[in-house]
């Protein structure tokens, strides 16, 4: 399910305000933890830029790929990296 631009999924949404509970909601009913939007980013780049570590790991525990870049060759670590997001870096 995207949002109303069409640019992102509900997981994308979450992902960035860090709701671990919908999160986990939706990959148990088979959201895609891949899936990219218009920048081609996953919704664990979307946790990362926005400093979610907890989002992060139960995306990574579902299997997301830490190594997957967007349009411009940005991994989530380097998001996080680029936010200063400390406590992500540490764990990614």
């Amino acid at each position: 399910v995207q949002d109303g631009t069409g640019s992102s999924t509900v997981l994308h949404i979450f992902s960035a305000r860090g709701d671990l509970p919908m999160i986990s909601f939706l990959l148990g009913h088979g959201a895609d933890v891949e899936a990219r939007d218009r920048n081609h980013r996953t919704p664990l780049h979307q946790a990362a830029l926005c400093g979610h570590t907890d989002a992060a790991r139960e995306l990574l525990n579902r299997n997301a790929d830490l190594n997957a870049q967007d349009r411009q060759g940005r991994t989530p670590l380097y998001l996080a990296t680029l936010r200063k997001h400390a406590d992500v870096v540490r764990f990614l």
